[in-house]
C-alpha cells in the first residue's frame, strides 16, 4: 500500500474548524490506515493516540441549528473505540463490506478502489477482532464458528466489545479537564517505564478532547456572529462560553457540566452517562439559587441532551440513571431527576434510556412522577428498586454494599459497578439450539455439524433426568467456551489498546499506573447472553410431561 503524507494533528486543525479535512471517499480510512501502520510497533497507548488524532480531527461533526450543546458525531468505517457504531467492533475495526459497498460509487478511481482493497486486506488480520479470533485454540474455534452471528444456525458465538463502561463523571466534574490531565502528568513523571507511556497517551487523548472544545468553541462564535435571530445568537455564545470555559477549569454552571459530561463521553466511545442527577444536580441548583437559570430554560437544555442522544443512535444503551442511594445532596438531585423525567415525557424518544432507582424513604415525588410519565404511554423510566438490588448485587459480586451501590445495569440488563468493574456481554449461547443438538446426537440438525459433545439418540433416554443431563452437558461445554472466548479476548485488548479516555476515569487505572484492560480497572467480570430461554423451558417441561 502506498503511504500517504504524514498527517499532524497541527495541519488536520487548521483553518476554519470543521472543515471537510477528508474531502474524497475513503480518505480518512486511509490516514488512519496509516497513522496504525506507522506506529504499529509502539506503546498501545502512544498508537492508540496517534490514531485518535486522525480519527477526532474529522470525526466531530458541525453544531446543529437548533442545539443548545456541541457534540456530534460519526463513525469512519476504520476506526477505534469500545464498541464502535459503525463499522463495529472492538478496539480497532474496518467495516470491509460497507467499504466495498461504498467503492461502487461513480467517483472512485481504479486507484481508489485497489488502495481500499490493500486497506481491508491489511486490517483483516490487524483489527481487533481478528487478532482476538487468531488467539483461540483450534478447539475454540470449532465451537465459536466465526460467521455463526450471521449463520441461519449455531449454539454459540463470540461478541467482540467492551459493553457498558460508566466513567467516573463526578470526578470529572470535580477536577474538570485541566485538573484530570495535571493530575496524570504528575502521576506519569513518578510511574515506571510502562506506566509513564500510559499517562504520556492519556494527556495526548485529553488534549485531543481540548482541541474539540476550542475547534466547538470557535465555530459557535462564527455562527453567533451571523445569526440574525438575537435568541439563537445569545444560545450559540453560551455554547461557545462554556466551551471556553471548560478548556481551564472545571464546570460551574449546568451548561457546562452537561457539555464536558457529553463531550467526553463521545471522545470515550461510551454509551452510558451514570448517575447524572448526582454530578449535575449540584451545579442545576446553584444556577437556580443564583438565578442564572430558572426551570423551563433547564428543561430545554436536557431535551436538547436527549435529542443528542437520539442522534448518536444505540437503543440499546445510552442509558442515564437518577434517583437511588448513594446521592451526596439527594435535594439538588431531585431538582435533576424531576426535569430528567419530564424531559423524557415532553419529547416521547426511545433514547436515553433513563431509569429511576428508588428506596423506601425516598422523595415520594420521584415516583409519584415517573408513575405519571410511564402512565402517560411513556416507556421512560425503567425502574429500579434499591433495597432489593444493593444487598442482591453484593452478594453475586462479592463487594461490600457501599461498592455496590454504584450498581448500574446497561444494555439488556447487565449490571456493572460503575467506574470500577467491566463485565461485558461477549459471548452468546441459544439454550433451545443447546437442546435440539440434545436430541439430534449433539448435532445441529441445519447442517449436521456437531460444536459440542456427542449425546445418545433419544430412544436411548429411559429418563427426564438422563436427558437433562446431556443437554446440561451442551450448555456446560458452550458456557465454557465462551468464557475462555472473552477471557482471550480482554488478553488480546488488553496488549493492543489502551482505551485512554475510559482509563483516565475508571477505578484503579490512575492508581495502578496501567490502562483499562492491562490491570487497571479494579474488577474484571464477564456476561454472558442467553436466548430462547422460555422456548427451552416450555419445551423441557412439555417433554417431561408427554414423553416420560
Amino acid at each position: 500500500m502506498k503511504c500517504l503524507p504524514a498527517f499532524s494533528l497541527e495541519a488536520a486543525i487548521a483553518g476554519s474548524p470543521f472543515a471537510p479535512l477528508y474531502p474524497t471517499p475513503l480518505s480518512l480510512e486511509l490516514a488512519i490506515t496509516e497513522a496504525y501502520r506507522f506506529h504499529e510497533n509502539d506503546h498501545p497507548a502512544l498508537r492508540e493516540l496517534a490514531v485518535l488524532r486522525i480519527q477526532f480531527s474529522a470525526m466531530m461533526q458541525p453544531i446543529g441549528e437548533q442545539d443548545l450543546l456541541a457534540g456530534r458525531v460519526f463513525y469512519p468505517l476504520v476506526s477505534f473505540g469500545p464498541e464502535v457504531n459503525q463499522p463495529g467492533g472492538l478496539g480497532y475495526a474496518c467495516g470491509p463490506d460497507v467499504i466495498r459497498e461504498m467503492l461502487k460509487r461513480p467517483d472512485v478511481t481504479p486507484e481508489l478502489a485497489a488502495r481500499a482493497e490493500e486497506m481491508i486486506a491489511f486490517w483483516s488480520s490487524r483489527s481487533t477482532e481478528a487478532r482476538t479470533r487468531a488467539a483461540y485454540p483450534p478447539e475454540l474455534a470449532k465451537t465459536l464458528p466465526s460467521d455463526a452471528w450471521m449463520a441461519e444456525s449455531g449454539i454459540a458465538f463470540p461478541l467482540y466489545r467492551i459493553a457498558g463502561t460508566v466513567l467516573d463523571y463526578a470526578k470529572l466534574m470535580r477536577v474538570g479537564l485541566p485538573g484530570l490531565i495535571a493530575e496524570a502528568r504528575s502521576l506519569g513523571g513518578r510511574a515506571d517505564a510502562e506506566g509513564a507511556l500510559f499517562f504520556k497517551g492519556v494527556v495526548g487523548a485529553l488534549e485531543l478532547l481540548a482541541t474539540s472544545c476550542k475547534n466547538y468553541a470557535l465555530q459557535a462564535s462564527e455562527l453567533a456572529a451571523r445569526a440574525k435571530n438575537p435568541q439563537r445568537r445569545s444560545e450559540l455564545l453560551r455554547i461557545a462560553g462554556s466551551l471556553e470555559a471548560i478548556q481551564s477549569r472545571p464546570p460551574q454552571s449546568l451548561h457546562e457540566g452537561i457539555q464536558l459530561a457529553w463531550l467526553y463521553a463521545l471522545h470515550s466511545g461510551t454509551w452510558n452517562y451514570g448517575r447524572a442527577d448526582v454530578y449535575l444536580g449540584p451545579l442545576l441548583d446553584a444556577d437556580i439559587k443564583a438565578g442564572r437559570l430558572d426551570e423551563p430554560e433547564a428543561l430545554r437544555l436536557i431535551q436538547s441532551w436527549w435529542r443528542l442522544m437520539k442522534a448518536y443512535a444505540n437503543p440499546f444503551n445510552n442509558r442515564v440513571f437518577i434517583g437511588g442511594r448513594g446521592r451526596p445532596d439527594e435535594a439538588a438531585s431531585d431538582r435533576f431527576a424531576l426535569l430528567a423525567m419530564e424531559a423524557s415525557r415532553t419529547l416521547r424518544l426511545d433514547q436515553p434510556q433513563l431509569s429511576l432507582r428508588f428506596y423506601e424513604g425516598q422523595n415520594p415525588d420521584l415516583m409519584e412522577k415517573a408513575l405519571t410519565v410511564i402512565g402517560e404511554g411513556v416507556t421512560y423510566p425503567m425502574l429500579y428498586n434499591d433495597d432489593v438490588n444493593i444487598p442482591a448485587v453484593a452478594r453475586s459480586f462479592a463487594i461490600p454494599e457501599d461498592e455496590a451501590v454504584r450498581y448500574h445495569p446497561f444494555g439488556c440488563g447487565e449490571y456493572i459497578i460503575a467506574a470500577r468493574s467491566i463485565g461485558s456481554p461477549n459471548g452468546v449461547i441459544n439454550l433451545a439450539k443447546c437442546l435440539e443438538a440434545t436430541l439430534h446426537e449433539g448435532r445441529d440438525p441445519w447442517t449436521g455439524k456437531r460444536t459440542g459433545p456427542a449425546t445418545p439418540p433419544v430412544e436411548a433416554f429411559d429418563s427426564f433426568e438422563q436427558l437433562w443431563a446431556a443437554y446440561a452437558a451442551q450448555v456446560e461445554h458452550h458456557v465454557a467456551a465462551c468464557a475462555q472466548q472473552e477471557k482471550i479476548e480482554y488478553e488480546v485488548a488488553g496488549r493492543e489498546t489502551a482505551f485512554l479516555f475510559i482509563s483516565a476515569l475508571y477505578d484503579d487505572c490512575f492508581e495502578r499506573a496501567r490502562p483499562l484492560l492491562s490491570g487497571g480497572v479494579k474488577y474484571l467480570g464477564g456476561t454472558i447472553e442467553t436466548y430462547g430461554n422460555i422456548t427451552t423451558a416450555d419445551s423441557l417441561r412439555a417433554i417431561e410431561e408427554l414423553v416420560f
